[in-house]
């Protein structure tokens, strides 16, 4: 899939008597085959089987052409999300979605995903997928937390490279088996960089992302970035700290270490949260200021909670002294609170029960102040 943009070929799916199905993703470049292992959940309708392979596509083909009906809605959605010419051997009838308002959380295991979970209503379904490999390590808590498992090769195949939106996959596959009304991520602040501007402080309302899922999109940790989720980790679900920190990251990456020190830095805030273990540091230091905004976006609270020093050894330059003053001059409690702006104009019933949580979780909403010190954090990291 790698080199030029090209057109993509889909064959008709195929399903096994064992709940698998298989697909033929065909370029010019040669045939892969996809596959997503669904058990029990029931044959998905082709517009759902489209839908998937579109969002793990994403931008960057010249074309997709699927050898099997697809809606002329779905056409529509996939066309205007990829940016491309799409098209079906024929044009099928429009998929019939039971109604439902059931939320389903595209859940990992980890801090984010826990805390999204507990934000959101008690009824809500936990899909996650399970990519093999390296990531086994993931297994322990989709079943700690009884999420829906579609196990995938998807990562073996180079399909998670095109976009993050194929995260989707199960929700959109599952979704009528499961009932589902809503889509839900556990994506927080740092995540994506239009986040640190306050126009870009809102959840994905009429993005093509809905139009091909057919979900309205709701993220309960949106508002929040990784300190506030291993707050409350520490905080409420201490005894699974260890065990998620385990299946977050393979020991000696950086998403690895910097877990570990922010749990460290929230046990530090706290006084009286149980933190593990000192963080073992790499032996060589892995970043570069200014290559990863949500890295260096952490690094400052890890700075004002654990020191400058502990900081500095997973850099190889020295950290700018601008950002060390910075540090200095602020209390970055926001980094433990949650910014409202992300949460206009959503589900009222999500957003109430969602706030009535933060608050008794005692996750108070961003200030005055805290909204001046984010401004003075994102114009430091540009």
């Amino acid at each position: 899939m790698a080199g030029a943009a090209a057109v993509v070929s889909v064959s008709e799916p195929g399903f096994s008597a064992g709940g698998r199905l298989s697909l033929d993703i065909g370029t010019s470049h040669g045939v892969k085959n996809l596959f997503f292992d669904m058990h029990d959940a029931g044959i998905p309708s082709f517009d759902s089987i489209a839908a998937t392979v579109g969002l793990l596509l994403g931008r960057g083909t010249a074309g997709v052409d699927f050898d099997f009906p697809v809606s002329a809605r779905t056409l529509e959605a996939l066309a205007a999300h990829c940016r491309c010419a799409v098209n079906s051997a024929r044009v099928g009838k429009e998929a019939r979605h039971p109604a439902a308002s059931r939320v389903g959380l595209a859940f990992s295991g980890g801090f984010d995903s826990l805390m999204a979970r507990d934000l959101l209503p008690a009824d809500t379904a936990l899909l996650s997928l399970d990519f093999g490999g390296r990531f086994a390590r993931e297994r322990a808590m989709f079943n700690t937390f009884d999420s829906h498992v579609v196990g995938t090769n998807l990562v073996d195949i180079g399909l998670n490279r095109k976009s993050w939106s194929f995260m989707a996959a199960a929700n959109v596959l599952l979704r009528d088996s499961l009932g589902l009304g809503t889509l839900s991520f556990g994506t927080v602040t740092e995540a994506r960089p239009k986040y640190f501007r306050f126009d870009g402080q809102t959840q994905p309302v009429g993005s093509t992302l809905e139009a091909v899922t057919e979900m309205p999109i709701f993220n309960p940790v949106l508002g929040l970035t990784e300190v506030a989720t291993a707050q409350y980790a520490l905080n409420h679900h201490p005894t699974l700290v260890a065990d998620i920190l385990k299946s977050v990251a393979n020991p000696g990456e950086e998403k690895a270490y910097r877990k570990q020190l922010l749990l460290l830095a929230a046990g530090a805030h706290a006084g009286n949260a149980v933190a593990p273990a000192a963080a073992s540091l790499p032996a060589r230091p892995i970043l570069n200021w200014g290559s990863s905004l949500a890295a260096d976006f952490l690094s400052l609270y890890l700075m004002k909670h654990l020191g400058a020093g502990i900081v500095q050894k997973l850099y190889t330059e020295p950290i700018p002294d601008a950002a060390r003053q910075l540090v200095d001059k602020l209390t970055l409690n926001f980094f433990g609170r949650v910014n409202a702006n992300f949460y206009q104009g959503h589900d009222r019933s999500l957003q109430s029960g969602m706030y009535r949580k933060l608050l008794l979780a005692g996750v108070e909403p961003y200030g005055s102040h805290d909204f001046r010190e984010f401004a003075q954090v994102a114009a430091l990291l540009g």
